[in-house]
């Protein structure tokens, strides 16, 4: 059973982290190499993790981060989960070379559902990627037409 692993408290940890809340100690949870992948971002290195959940603290604010389903098996683990929070930030994207503003603050609640595939290299994370519905988030922002 997952709950045995004792590297699910590391997923939780490393889950709340990358909504928002406080990311002290990334060096017990991420590899020094770790990567972080989502729709709109890609970062490598625990250097850039920092910088970019150091931005996430002035994009929500409230966060809630409920993990579902969470299973590990060898040096891959995956769960699923619903961050809640009052989006007081915008909404930027990274193409590699910039970032670029999409959404400006908008001070909403929102609801978003997704999953994380995780990999380990021994007792920490070294790699996550993480899907969610991108639609859910933008109707939930009031940024998508009404009918």
């Amino acid at each position: 059973m997952t709950d045995q692993d004792p590297r699910a408290d590391l997923v939780r940890r490393a889950l709340a982290m990358t909504a928002g809340a406080d990311p002290a100690d990334l060096e017990s949870v991420f590899t020094e190499d770790v990567t972080f992948t989502t729709p709109a971002l890609f970062v490598a290195g625990r250097a850039e993790l920092a910088a970019e959940l150091a931005l996430r603290d002035t994009m929500m604010t409230d966060l809630g981060v409920d993990i579902g389903t969470l299973g590990i098996d060898g040096d891959r683990g995956w769960a699923e989960w619903v961050v809640t929070a009052q989006f007081i930030g915008g909404l930027s994207v990274d193409d590699g070379t910039e970032r670029t503003m999409l959404v400006e603050p908008v001070g909403k609640p929102v609801r978003l559902e997704g999953a994380t595939a995780l990999e380990f290299d021994g007792d920490r994370i070294s790699a996550l990627r993480q899907y969610w519905d991108e639609v859910a988030l933008l109707d939930a922002l009031g940024l998508l037409p009404s009918d």
